[in-house]
């Protein structure tokens, strides 16, 4: 019992870490990775922090943009944009 409560206080401290960047993208609209990815690296190592990041910018950049009333003007607006960086991210990230 006692090895799991080190892996707790990183996963609490992880948790912590997202909730800051949540509520400065709550109150800003922007800045969810630079928050995080300023506080993780303390704690896990620059990589894993990244992957601990994807899914939830992910989610807080859809729940943003379907937020808006207009949303399907601005897929179709930036549509290429959009999918050129979907294009380069993932040849990048071979």
């Amino acid at each position: 019992m006692l090895t799991a409560l080190p892996e707790l206080g990183l996963f609490l401290t992880i948790g912590l870490a997202v909730a800051v960047g949540g509520v400065v993208k709550g109150a800003f609209g922007i800045g969810f990775p630079a928050v995080v990815m300023s506080i993780l690296p303390f704690f896990v190592e620059p990589a894993l922090a990244v992957t601990i990041l994807a899914l939830p910018i992910v989610v807080t950049n859809l729940q943003q943009l379907l937020s808006y009333p207009a949303w399907r003007e601005v897929v179709r607006r930036f549509r290429i944009a959009g999918l050129s960086g979907a294009i380069t991210i993932f040849i990048v990230s071979q």
